[in-house]
């Protein structure tokens, strides 16, 4: 049985505390008294306990142990206990009083006054550190004369009770409610079916006790108004009872719509207050609908009057303004046009009313295509869609607004509506395709085998929209007027406006590529794309087409320019360990090739064969000389076999150095040459050089042992590998700038595709899935994801 439930329920006193009694202090030895007291014969009744901190016992309880046992208020547990005490036959002013607290003497003395002796009763005080805990305390006092060393008898017992534990310890459960109400929320329908309360069963608790006072309480999430409950008092010996607290329907209309936290306290006979419980959430709406509900805004077709196809997929947002009635918990259902934006969005607050707007929504282009379709544009492109929002509390509408907005959309564009409406491009546009300048019919397509002539090639754009399926139809893409701007790379062709004998002919576009355009991107790999505007007022939209490849080759723009490159050599005619040993390397060079560039790779690759000198023979690889290539053999930590080119360097010979380390192995005689090749910084257009000619290496007087590599951690080449690109500006006329600038900021890459592609598959869902807990949600953030849950009523479901 823990202290507690001890000072709660037992009716037996403690026994006699073991510590040792305090030492008394000296008590004068002349008594300074000059009035005799007039008491009657001792009695050494036991002490009365000061009624003032003594707490109210119900009336209705036993007048038996532990209840008619004086219990202590806990706001005083830790004072001072003042106990009155008779005054014995006898005495005078400054003889002393004692106190024994079970059993044990007191550390302080209590001189008489006259006032005592006049009123025939002293006050004998506890130490309240010796009773600051729970317990149940056995009280008696002791007196002597100032000339007496011996104290008295003690008087009669005083029994009280200290009681300093909270009810419920450290936790109390979660009160149980009507399920339906918790899951769905509370409605006037249920409360009256409830009878006007709501009941809540208060779970059992550590140490209830009769005369426990359970109070409940109700906070709104929003507003943080609360009520509490009236308060039910545990009847004595009712303590296995079931323990209910009603939360009536006044209560939850002071504290007003909206998510309502319901908590209790318990307080016990000594006043004790537990920590407030865990929370219950119930979703409230009992005060009626709201009528008067701003509508919408939407800021992409405030600014101008008009959502085109660049706001539509901006994207576009709808905004929620602020309302009073709005509550945490809330959810908020857009409606663009007849489509509900799923999933509905859950108010999780703080709802701030300084800010106009509550919530923003974003539309998906592909509603806003939809409900443009199904609306039927006009003649020039343009259709009315209304948009409104529903706010549902406890799964029941609160209102939405009186009037909804009417936004005008225009999404009128070549190619007609997007088959693909979450990607940017519009995929009735066909793809483009390059033909270049020699081409003809079976020829491969998007390939150019000679970036260098000097004749234009073909921009092709289909005429016909292609379905969902990419297949060609027999529709139109273009009006006559549409302005179509092609892209190669980043570089735009001049902009072409289809005519009228165009939609008569019905013919595929054939655009000039300029061959300059070509030969400056050089070779590679590069994106061609088209958009087409058309222009106002039958739209004023640009539309993307899909991407394409082409492959362009320009032998003239190879490292070399399409000519062999130069062989590599050692910067001496034979490599010698004199000079290699002082040095420390043997220098290789490589000579200034054509079509240098900075940023170039270059990487060598010396390999060497021991050689018979006397026969002129070859006898086989120095596995410890060889030197770098492609599978980075001997790397050194000084020297490097692999350089980018400065831009410095670009028309000069590159130099390498072939570590002492190597050669060292090649012994006595030896025969070495170099091989290297190229690539532009990315790794593209790679170029070999042939092997260079034998050289001669002569080790005869190298040391016995391997020499050691330089103090220090780079080489000169280290430097080059480090240099940052430098930014280089084409001079350009002032109109083609314009046109890059403006195909590029129209243009999409395969890089972003793939992103976006990523992206949705790893898109977050809105709503944090917390688990769905057997005793309902434990927190706001659950609960508010248990709304989220919820099935929407059948009219606002997602149509399959």
């Amino acid at each position: 049985m823990t202290v507690k439930n001890q000072a709660r329920r037992r009716d037996v006193p403690k026994t006699a505390k073991t510590s040792a009694p305090a030492e008394l202090r000296s008590v004068p030895s002349v008594a300074s008294a000059t009035t005799s007291s007039e008491a009657s014969p001792l009695a050494m009744r036991a002490a009365t306990v000061d009624p003032t901190v003594v707490a109210t016992i119900p009336d209705d309880f036993p007048n038996t142990p532990p209840y008619n046992y004086p219990l202590i208020r806990a706001d005083r547990a830790g004072d001072d206990l003042n106990l009155l005490c008779d005054i014995a036959l006898g005495l005078f002013v400054d003889d002393v009083y004692q106190y024994l607290l079970d059993g044990v003497a007191g550390p302080d003395l209590v001189e008489l006054t006259n006032a005592d002796l006049l009123a025939g009763k002293v006050t004998v005080p506890v130490d309240g550190a010796d009773i600051s805990e729970s317990g149940v305390y056995r009280y008696q006092y002791q007196y002597r004369s100032a000339f007496e060393v011996d104290w008295s008898e003690p008087s009669d017992p005083t029994v009280f009770v200290i009681d300093v534990d909270p009810p419920g310890e450290s936790f109390l459960g979660r009160l149980r409610i009507d399920r339906d109400v918790e899951d769905n929320g509370l409605t006037p329908d249920k409360l009256d079916a409830l009878g006007g309360i709501l009941p809540a069963l208060v779970p059992s608790y550590s140490d209830r006790a009769s005369g426990d006072v359970v109070i409940g309480y109700l906070t709104n999430a929003t507003t943080g108004l609360s009520e509490e409950t009236d308060p039910v008092q545990i009847a004595f010996g009712e303590t296995g009872a079931a323990l209910e607290v009603d939360f009536p329907e006044d209560a939850f209309k002071a504290v007003g719509d909206g998510v309502v936290e319901l908590t209790y306290i318990v307080t016990d006979l000594a006043g004790n207050e537990s920590e407030e419980s865990d929370p219950v959430f119930v979703d409230v709406f009992i005060s009626g609908v709201v009528d008067d509900f701003d509508p919408p805004i939407v800021p992409l077709f405030d600014d101008d009057g008009l959502i085109n196809e660049e706001d539509a997929r901006t994207p576009l947002t709808v905004e929620i303004p602020y309302h009073d009635k709005i509550a945490v918990g809330d959810t908020i259902l857009v409606m663009w046009g007849d489509t509900p934006l799923l999933p509905p969005r859950v108010i999780s607050g703080p709802i701030d009313p300084s800010e106009p707007v509550i919530l923003e929504v974003d539309v998906p282009y592909s509603v806003v295509l939809s409900e443009w379709v199904a609306a039927g544009p006009n003649a020039d492109g343009e259709a009315s869609t209304d948009v409104t929002y529903i706010v549902m509390r406890a799964s029941n509408e609160v209102g939405r607004p009186q009037t909804p907005a009417t936004v005008l959309v225009n999404l009128n564009q070549a190619g007609g509506a997007d088959p693909d409406p979450d990607t940017p491009e519009n995929e009735a546009l066909g793809i483009p395709v390059v033909h270049h300048s020699q081409w003809t019919t079976g020829g491969q397509e998007n390939y150019i085998p000679d970036a260098s002539i000097e004749e234009d090639h073909t921009f092709i754009v289909p005429w016909f929209e292609r379905d969902d399926t990419g297949a060609i139809t027999t529709k139109d893409a273009f009006i006559a007027g549409d302005v179509i701007n092609a892209r190669y790379d980043d570089q735009a062709l001049t902009p072409y406006t289809v005519l009228p004998a165009d939609v008569t002919a019905k013919a595929d576009l054939e655009l000039p590529l300029p061959w300059a355009t070509v030969e400056g991107k050089g070779s590679g790999q590069f994106e061609i794309q088209y958009t087409v505007t058309r222009t106002p007022p039958v739209g004023g939209n640009i539309s993307i087409s899909p991407l394409a490849m082409v492959t362009a080759v320009d032998t003239g723009d190879l490292p070399g320019g399409g000519k062999p490159l130069p062989l590599a050599h050692f910067e001496n005619n034979n490599v010698i360990w004199s000079r290699v040993g002082a040095a420390g390397f043997e220098p290789v060079i490589i000579p200034a090739y054509d079509v240098m560039k900075p940023h170039d790779i270059v990487r060598i690759h010396v390999t060497v064969d021991f050689w018979d000198r006397a026969n002129d023979t070859l006898l086989g690889p120095v596995d410890e000389g060889e030197w770098g290539g492609d599978l980075d053999v001997n790397p050194h930590p000084v020297y490097e076999y692999q350089l980018s080119v400065l831009p410095t360097q670009v028309g000069s010979p590159l130099k390498f150095f072939w570590p002492s380390q190597n050669i060292w192995y090649v012994h006595p005689y030896g025969k070495a040459r170099i091989q290297y090749y190229v690539t532009r910084d990315d790794g593209s257009d790679r170029v070999n050089s042939l092997p260079g000619v034998d050289q001669v290496v002569d080790t005869t007087n190298r040391p016995d042992t391997v020499p050691t590599p330089p103090p220090f951690a780079a080489s000169a080449n280290a430097t080059a590998t480090a240099q940052t690109r430098p930014k280089v500006s084409a001079k350009q006329s002032q109109r083609q700038a314009e046109l890059n600038a403006f195909v590029n900021k129209h243009k999409t890459t395969y890089a972003e595709r793939r992103a976006r592609i990523a992206r949705n598959k790893v898109r977050e869902p809105v709503y944090v899935p917390y688990p769905v807990r057997e005793g309902g949600p434990a927190t706001l953030a659950e609960k508010l994801a248990q709304i989220a849950r919820r099935p929407l009523p059948p009219e606002f479901q997602r149509k399959e």
